[in-house]
């Protein structure tokens, strides 16, 4: 007599706006990753696996590949990823654990660009808020760096005497790439 509804649509969930919505919100939380990776190391990891899984179940559930046309450039990245996993193969004789270890710190390599290859093109809003984010977070650490100095300048200044480098978050070298974005 009463028909049971389903808690969720399946079709609602992966239409085209929602995985969108979710692979920004993936792509958020990378973000926020690479910034906070010191306090918490999983959270870039937790976001390249749901982008990898929404792509894949998007995919999937709509049999196609949304990006079929950027498949050059997006999967150039994969013979990269597999010419450092054979060499590692071919030299590894002790250090295994250190390849294996090694391998699973590039997979966002090979993770990411199938990703968004199976995932919807993201509307100008989408990236534009993923700029903002980044920009922000950018700002933040860049803020943060600069009252660390302010509070600690004598011993930075001695860092700088033996060629160190200041503490930042992400890392100076990350720091220093992500400015040039």
């Amino acid at each position: 007599m009463f028909r049971k509804r389903p808690l969720f649509r399946v079709k609602s969930l992966l239409s085209e706006s929602s995985v969108r919505r979710l692979g920004v919100g993936w792509s958020a939380l990378i973000i926020v990753g690479i910034f906070l990776a010191d306090s918490v190391r999983v959270l870039s990891s937790v976001g390249v696996a749901g982008l990898f899984c929404t792509g894949v179940v998007y995919g999937m559930y709509h049999q196609r590949i949304a990006q079929r046309a950027h498949w050059p450039s997006l999967l150039s990245f994969g013979p990269i990823y597999f010419l450092h996993a054979l060499t590692g193969l071919l030299h590894s004789t002790h250090a295994e654990t250190a390849l294996r270890q090694d391998l699973v710190l590039q997979l966002p390599f090979l993770l990411l660009p199938i990703s968004f290859l199976l995932l919807p093109t993201w509307q100008q809003n989408h990236k534009t808020v993923l700029w903002l984010l980044l920009i922000g977070c950018c700002l933040l650490s860049a803020g943060s760096a600069t009252a660390h100095y302010l509070s600690h300048y004598k011993a930075i200044n001695q860092l700088y005497l033996r060629s160190q480098v200041m503490p930042t978050s992400p890392d100076h070298i990350r720091f220093s790439l992500l400015g040039c974005v």
